[in-house]
């Protein structure tokens, strides 16, 4: 009987304020155009997220400091900053803002080891960016999530290769300290039994794991046919990760997308994505805090991640399973028909307002609504969500 008070009472809340369109005010709002094409602001007039959720961002780095960044960024609650003690005894001395398995420290930032490779060094921070900058700070970019918190977990060096060994610590690191999504923009082509099992693990401990598909010129890779990991890691009853292809501004394939319907379970916009960079002031490589154009299911993935987190603030108790249901539920359809990539890129494209309507639908239904109610309160959200566009 409480979650079905709880239910009416968040659908009596979204018919009963006034419509209020949220448009946030970010300098480089205007070149994030993916934010309409995945309908952001529907979304955002539904929720903009719930700082309880921490989302894990295990890549090449990110930058801590970062101004669109640096009030977003996880904070270990039981740690003493640079007392050189491991205070709540999880194996990580000093991992106050996440940690670095490349250095084995307690920096999480972009590093140089073995060289320097610019889209390395930035990715992490692309990334981050794309999940939760902070919004409608009248500078940078919007996240997505605009209060979910990012857990840096760094597993690339400054060329963007890894380890195996690395990633099984990094997955094991993150749900450890409480992450509820874990973003992994990264591929590889070998299998590893322990892997598997860190991913399997984190999904059972209800921890969604969200994975690039990856990249390949001349048209991507048939998943089906040359497998890789994380993003193919899979149970025989479950789906243990949320496997992310990139589409186009016209909803088509992204012409370097790897494909295949084995492994891949939505699609999001991959291309021509402006974000936050690995920034220092006055360093010629990295001088300019924000930029692009970045192309790749890496900066696809984290805009799954990011409305994964959406459902889990509004939903705590949603698991890894309801999410991605929820998500492919709600897609849009891709213009993919009759050609090769049918049928091969997931459900369709994401729409974050459609998630989050399919949602309460779904908990209607939990709470022992029927599937009328469930239909009425969805359509009267989505009236809200269209006038908020009439009135803006």
């Amino acid at each position: 009987m409480r979650q079905k008070i709880a239910v009416f009472l968040l659908f009596f809340l979204i018919v009963a304020q006034p419509v209020l369109a949220r448009t946030p005010a970010d300098t480089y709002l205007a070149e994030q155009w993916y934010l309409d094409q995945i309908d952001a602001p529907g979304a955002w007039n539904i929720t903009v997220g719930n700082r309880d959720v921490v989302i894990a961002v295990v890549d090449s780095g990110v930058d801590i400091d970062h101004p669109d960044l640096e009030d977003k960024i996880w904070t270990n609650a039981g740690e003493t900053a640079d007392d050189v003690i491991d205070n709540d005894r999880n194996g990580y001395v000093d991992d106050v803002h996440g940690w670095d398995f490349i250095g084995n420290d307690n920096d999480p930032r972009a590093g140089t080891e073995n060289g320097i490779y610019d889209d390395a060094m930035n990715h992490g921070t692309i990334v981050a960016g794309i999940i939760a900058a902070k919004t409608d700070n009248d500078r940078g970019v919007a996240g997505l999530n605009w209060r979910a918190r990012l857990m840096p977990v760094r597993i690339l060096d400054g060329v963007g290769v890894g380890e195996t060994k690395d990633a099984i610590k990094a997955v094991r690191y993150a749900v450890k300290n409480g992450a509820d999504v874990i973003n992994m923009s990264f591929t590889g082509f070998s299998y590893d039994e322990k892997f598997e099992r860190a991913i399997r693990e984190a999904y059972e401990a209800g921890v969604l794991v969200v994975a690039a598909t990856g990249n390949e010129s001349g048209g991507g890779v048939n998943l089906n046919e040359t497998v890789i990991y994380p993003a193919c890691f899979r149970g025989l009853d479950d789906d243990w990760v949320l496997g992310v292809a990139a589409s186009d501004k016209d909803d088509a394939h992204a012409d370097f997308s790897n494909y295949g319907s084995d492994c891949t379970d939505i699609s999001a916009p991959g291309i021509d994505i402006f974000g936050a960079l690995n920034y220092k002031s006055g360093d010629p490589i990295f001088g300019e805090p924000y930029g692009g154009y970045y192309d790749g299911t890496s900066v696809a993935s984290p805009m799954v991640s990011a409305a994964a987190a959406l459902l889990r603030g509004a939903y705590p108790d949603i698991t890894p399973a309801e999410i991605k249901t929820t998500l492919q539920l709600s897609v849009d359809p891709l213009n993919v028909r009759g050609t090769t990539y049918a049928g091969q890129m997931g459900a369709g494209r994401l729409n974050v307002a459609g998630a989050l309507v399919i949602a309460l639908k779904l908990a209607v239904i939990a709470a022992g609504g029927s599937q009328l109610e469930a239909d009425e309160v969805g359509a009267r959200l989505m009236m809200t969500i269209e006038e908020s566009f009439v009135s803006e």
